[in-house]
């Protein structure tokens, strides 16, 4: 299915371009361990950018900010904490899921993450940036092959929902960044007492 329409008004505060688009959007279809299916719409906000000609007239320093963002995940995915903070101001400051923390927390973190599950992922389904920040959405998924939180390897596979902001500075690096993960659903899972959604994509 697609969303089509003409940019004729200011969009993301850009003065309007006055062209067409039209882009495809998706029916994401998750399903509970009791079986129930429950459907979200969803659209590439960047591919509208594209459509509309707005992308051209983004801010350079947004782009910057969106790719260190993609950075950090690959970072953190590769459990490479060196080449992770180095996307950080050194006095950097961490909240996670509320919890304010530093630099080398985060690396722990990270670590103990890749130790628990050494295929862990960070898939994102939206990157969005402007006034100096970088806003994504997406799902950590990975299996418990090893120890975990002083746990033994359950084997059990997890797919958690996660979001963050990353705030930057000129100089292009996280001065703050804030990461909320849904905890309880990990925990869950990890325990066996919810199995891993699945997601489907429908065009």
């Amino acid at each position: 299915m697609n969303v089509s329409g003409t940019n004729t008004g200011s969009f993301m505060g850009i003065p309007h371009t006055g062209k067409k688009a039209m882009v495809e959007d998706m029916d994401i279809v998750e399903l509970n361990d009791q079986g129930l299916c429950i459907s979200h719409k969803s659209v590439n906000p960047n591919g509208i950018l594209y459509a509309v000609g707005i992308m051209d007239k983004l801010d350079p320093s947004n782009m910057a900010a969106e790719a260190a963002a993609l950075g950090i995940m690959a970072a953190a995915d590769a459990g490479d904490t060196e080449k992770l903070v180095s996307y950080f101001a050194p006095d950097a400051k961490h909240y996670f899921n509320g919890i304010a923390n530093s630099n080398d927390e985060l690396k722990k973190r990270v670590t103990g993450f890749k130790s628990g599950f050494p295929d862990v992922k960070r898939s994102l389904t939206v990157v969005a940036s402007g006034n100096g920040a970088v806003s994504v959405q997406g799902w950590l998924t990975g299996t418990n092959t090893g120890m975990f939180m002083g746990n033994p390897a359950s084997g059990n596979k997890i797919k958690v929902s996660a979001l963050g902001v990353y705030k930057f500075n000129d100089a292009g690096k996280v001065t703050e960044a804030w990461v909320e993960l849904d905890a309880a659903t990990m925990l869950a899972q990890l325990k066996g007492e919810q199995k891993m959604s699945t997601v489907k994509a429908k065009k």
